[in-house]
């Protein structure tokens, strides 16, 4: 009889199981980790055949002289800079895919006249360049001559004389770049018939319209709008437009008409 609580010793055959068993364990783990290794050893093979593949493959695809640059597609180039962007294409020659188009698209904005550069590779031998060029937007004397600006106050060319289209600005030296870009905001719509534009030390922006004989001051804010509202209404309220020399309109929903002597014409 077996005692309660006490475990039974095992017989010979069961003790020969066990040890039979456990030999057939530690089997089966060999040939796991031996199949493990072999498979592993397999894969690194493979990866290291399909690294060497495209390796090889991206050697010989950037070094394959069909896809060498043969030509740049230009698309509304700066024309006054265009010996500047040849200069500049020289240094990106070579295999298609290997250019680098930021550094190139970087390289091309440094041009004064150039805004913003979209470029994209055509296969098999050709990038296309389309140019987002700076309008000239002001103009004003400077030395014995005239300086041409865009809208951002960036000079794009020096001229003899003045040149039809920009706004005629006085001493560009009160304008920054910030005013200039909010200013050609305002006023472009009125652009054609814009005579010059000018600062005044107490009145502010000075704007000056073709056959208009008075200065008219709009103020700061809503130039157009404002500049707009007094030419719909200026034959109701100036009775002699050649005694006015001011129209003060720096205060919302107000006309101030300012009487006097002609200031000289510039």
């Amino acid at each position: 009889m077996r005692t309660s609580g006490t475990k039974a010793m095992p017989t010979g055959i069961e003790f020969l199981r066990q040890r039979n068993n456990r030999h057939l364990k530690r089997e089966r783990k060999k040939r796991v980790l031996k199949m493990n290794g072999f498979y592993s050893a397999l894969i690194i093979a493979l990866l290291i055949s399909i690294g060497s593949a495209v390796y090889a493959f991206g050697v010989f695809i950037f070094r394959w002289e069909k896809l060498n640059i043969d030509s740049y597609k230009l698309i509304n180039p700066p024309v006054n800079h265009y010996d500047q962007v040849r200069e500049i294409l020289r240094d990106f020659r070579g295999n298609l895919l290997a250019v680098n188009l930021e550094s190139l698209r970087a390289a091309l904005q440094e041009i004064r006249s150039v805004r913003d550069v979209a470029i994209s590779r055509n296969l098999p031998d050709s990038i296309h360049i389309r140019f987002l060029l700076r309008q000239p937007a002001f103009q004003g004397p400077a030395g014995e001559g005239f300086r041409v600006l865009s809208r951002e106050g960036i000079v794009l060319d020096e001229t003899d004389r003045p040149v039809e289209g920009p706004i005629p600005l006085k001493n560009l030296r009160d304008w920054s770049p910030d005013r200039l870009e909010y200013l050609y905001g305002q006023l472009q719509d009125l652009q054609d018939r814009i005579e010059y534009v000018d600062h005044h030390p107490v009145y502010g922006t000075a704007v000056k319209l073709k056959g208009l004989d008075p200065v008219i001051y709009p103020g700061e804010a809503n130039l157009s709008a404002r500049i707009g509202f007094f030419l719909r209404i200026r034959d109701q309220v100036m009775e002699d437009p050649r005694a006015v020399i001011r129209v003060d309109l720096r205060i919302p929903n107000r006309i101030y008409l300012e009487y006097g002597e002609k200031e000289p014409r510039p």
